[in-house]
């Protein structure tokens, strides 16, 4: 397949992975209902319940189709978006979760390109930049969790971001960006759907492995610019 066949096709992908996306979400919503809602309470901003969960959707979709291009990361994340699954339905313990992002974490530090630092002659150097990432990658990944309160705040996010990585590290983040746009209409205010667990930590491992796996300091920083909005903010709710 040559590159104009190719590109096309991803472009296609990407409507693919959006109605497929936005269809199979909207088919959930009664299960969802049923089984995974989201209860406001004094810190929510939804006055009524509202289903959860429904980021497995858009997860499943848009790994699925990266994965037929040949982009694996997704894939390394998946992980995360059933586990979230289970804590959006179970509420597993907060150690249970951060154990499998440092899992999570670890696998995507060792596949980027930053392996190059963790392994040095001084084993204890290479702990201290080990450590460093696995802080760097699980905070990451719970800013994002921390910031799902907001109808399409996270979602309409990372779509930016996910287009400016189709062009900054490879095009195979199309299929993602239309299962997320496709997940958006929904979770659009007023909600009618959240993505829960299963879709923001998800969501938070994939934006990292993505700066991780920038050919250059540049693009990461660059591409960390993108995430800001939540990033920031979720900074400035720590400190505060």
């Amino acid at each position: 397949m040559n590159d104009s066949s190719n590109n096309m096709f991803l472009i296609l992908s990407f409507f693919i992975s959006f109605f497929s996306s936005y269809l199979i979400l909207y088919l959930l919503i009664p299960l969802l209902r049923k089984n995974i809602i989201d209860t406001p309470n004094a810190r929510s901003s939804h006055k009524s319940p509202i289903p959860s969960g429904g980021g497995i959707v858009f997860a499943l979709i848009g790994s699925l189709m990266c994965s037929y291009f040949g982009n694996n990361i997704p894939i390394f994340c998946m992980p995360l978006a059933f586990i979230g699954l289970i804590d959006d339905r179970y509420d597993l313990s907060s150690s249970t979760r951060y154990m499998a992002q440092i899992i999570i974490s670890t696998i995507l530090i060792f596949n980027s390109p930053v392996t190059n630092f963790i392994f040095s002659s001084n084993i204890f150097l290479s702990l201290i930049l080990y450590i460093i990432f696995i802080l760097f990658c699980t905070g990451n990944i719970n800013f994002f969790n921390f910031m799902d309160g907001l109808d399409g705040l996270v979602s309409s996010c990372v779509i930016v971001f996910f287009i400016s990585s189709s062009f900054i590290v490879q095009p195979t983040y199309l299929p993602m960006t239309g299962a997320l746009c496709g997940f958006t209409i929904l979770n659009w205010s007023p909600a009618k759907v959240f993505m829960g667990d299963a879709g923001s930590t998800f969501l938070g491992a994939l934006v990292t492995a993505l700066v991780l796996n920038s050919m250059n300091l540049e693009n990461s920083l660059g591409m960390l610019i993108i995430t800001f909005p939540i990033i920031c903010d979720a900074c400035i709710c720590v400190i505060r």
